[in-house]
């Protein structure tokens, strides 16, 4: 009876989990995401290095003029690059086999975005500077407007070029011409409807539609979405669904990304203002100190292996995963112990990331660990390591560690009674072949 209902409640949870991970706007904003990261890790390691740990102010202000706008250009420009990317992987979803005006797409999501943002700057003697784009509505307070025109100018872009309202040229006309010709209509009727966006929120108390989406969207789902409790139940599903087979990541991340992005982009853009940090749990936050990562979840329990067990199946498996596992790579323990389907080894698993999040949360809540500064860390760098460049502080680092050492003690009595379970099991089915005998 548990059998069946285990059955059934993994072809559920996998039915969910497909849905959620062939949902083309949730796969398009990872995408857009992905597309960024590589410009990101580029002013990820310049800001790493400009502020290391033990460099003088002179240094460091040496070091800053020298980049010059390098740090700024990579790390600040979110919302263009998300923008470029929603408006290019959303039309190759939607239209596979018309990949060729893909990028036409994304131009016109960027310019989309362009036409909502303020081109003018209030300065701090209140005179207004026009003629100049605020980095901070390209940057994170603008991410959730790129997000929802990009998908809409996208949209609209799509249903024109399906619908064929293009100008036809004729076939002796060189293809990139005759491209360019093409997307005239579609660009000219999509841009029209931001224009006149633009220009029914100019004549309200918001002025934009970057202030009317901050004020009563990205603020509220930040602040949700970065809550203890929030943040708590988040990482429990990512767990709860790896347990049933499921990669808990795909299910969860695509819809909590956003909001985790947008936390690390505010606090990058006050770290790199020198500002006081607005946010404990950001990206780099819940990929550091998070149990889903390998090296919390998975070295810990091959860790605790090599500590107590004896069973040799065991001991290969730790033997086989413990190099992955120090790059955060899980799936040869999750599935070779296994922790998969297994309702004893389960209970640690499912039960770390409250347990290592929350170490890490209340850690920085009273002081002991500054909060992570929004710099782009790749999620395989191993232990220690990681902490220490996501929160520019060694204390990242023993924070980690701390998690590690409390996760394998949480591990080490759980190994214990897989042991006795099969010690059991192993005599029992050697007490049945003598009785046959």
């Amino acid at each position: 009876m548990e059998r069946t209902f285990k059955e059934k409640l993994s072809e559920k949870l996998m039915s969910f989990a497909g849905i959620i991970g062939k949902n083309i706007y949730l796969l398009s904003l990872r995408d857009a995401f992905m597309l960024s990261f590589p410009l990101t890790m580029f002013g990820s390691i310049l800001l790493v290095v400009t502020n290391f740990p033990g460099f003088s102010e002179k240094a460091r202000e040496g070091l800053g003029a020298l980049m010059g706008h390098s740090i700024e250009s990579s790390m600040l420009l979110m919302s263009i690059f998300v923008s470029i990317g929603i408006g290019y992987y959303l039309y190759l979803y939607k239209n596979p086999k018309r990949t060729q005006d893909a990028i036409y797409s994304g131009a016109v999501a960027l310019v989309s975005f362009f036409i909502v943002t303020p081109f003018s700057v209030k300065l701090e003697n209140g005179e207004l500077m026009t003629g100049v784009i605020p980095t901070s509505l390209v940057g994170a307070q603008g991410l959730f407007v790129t997000i929802f025109v990009s998908i809409i100018s996208t949209t609209i872009y799509g249903f024109l070029l399906n619908k064929n309202l293009t100008i036809k040229m004729p076939k002796d006309v060189p293809p990139a011409i005759s491209k360019s010709f093409s997307a005239i209509i579609l660009g000219f009727l999509t841009l029209s409807v931001f224009m006149i966006i633009n220009i029914l929120f100019k004549h309200t108390k918001f002025e934009s539609i970057h202030t009317f989406v901050y004020e009563f969207l990205q603020k509220p789902l930040v602040g949700l979405g970065t809550s203890f409790f929030a943040t708590i139940i988040a990482a429990t599903l990512v767990q709860f669904f790896w347990f049933f087979g499921v990669h808990g990541h795909l299910v969860v991340n695509p819809i909590m990304d956003t909001i985790w992005n947008v936390a690390s982009l505010e606090n990058l853009n006050a770290y790199n203002a020198g500002q006081p940090l607005p946010h404990i749990v950001t990206k780099q936050f819940m990929e550091m100190f998070s149990v889903s990562i390998g090296s919390m979840g998975a070295l810990s329990a091959l860790t605790a292996i090599f500590i107590v067990s004896r069973i040799k199946q065991q001991r290969e498996v730790a033997k086989l995963g413990f190099i992955p596992g120090i790059f955060n790579i899980s799936e040869p323990t999750l599935f070779g112990l296994p922790v998969i389907l297994n309702p004893i080894l389960a209970i640690p698993w499912i039960l770390g990331s409250p347990i290592t999040i929350s170490i890490a949360y209340f850690a920085t809540k009273i002081g002991i660990m500054p909060r992570t500064t929004g710099v782009a860390v790749p999620w395989t760098m191993p232990l220690g390591i990681s902490g220490t460049l996501a929160t520019n502080s060694i204390m990242g680092g023993v924070v980690q560690i701390v998690g590690f050492v409390v996760m394998v003690l949480l591990w080490i009595p759980f190994i214990l009674y897989s042991q006795k379970q099969y010690e059991e099991e192993k005599r029992k089915n050697k007490n049945e072949a003598k009785e046959k005998e």
